[in-house]
């Protein structure tokens, strides 16, 4: 707020802090290696519990399936994403006859 009024350097000064603190949410999302977000700031400044971002086994595996098909016969050998494609599939078979579930993180 431009002005030399109390009322102008009272919400300036309000401002600051909260900007301070601002930079200082998102110093702590860096250091605790958490993704940097307007949500995850907000919920620090309010207190507020950071969800774990979970990662999904199976999902990983496909998307790292489908990079290696996109490098068929440049790099890899179709044979090789083919042998990545059965242990795919024999993982999933694995997690849904050991613990009855379709992905875990």
């Amino acid at each position: 707020m431009s002005g030399k009024t109390d009322a102008a350097k009272e919400l300036n000064a309000c401002l600051d802090i909260i900007q301070l603190k601002v930079f200082e949410a998102k110093r702590k999302l860096i250091e605790i290696d958490k993704t940097l977000t307007a949500d995850n700031i907000k919920k620090l400044l309010l207190g507020e519990e950071i969800e774990k971002e979970k990662h999904m086994l199976m999902e990983i595996f496909k998307h790292h399936n489908d990079q290696m098909a996109a490098l068929m016969n440049q790099e890899y050998a179709p044979g090789t994403v083919q042998r990545y494609n059965i242990s795919y599939n024999h993982t999933q078979s694995f997690l849904q006859w050991k613990y009855k579930i379709s992905d875990i993180d």
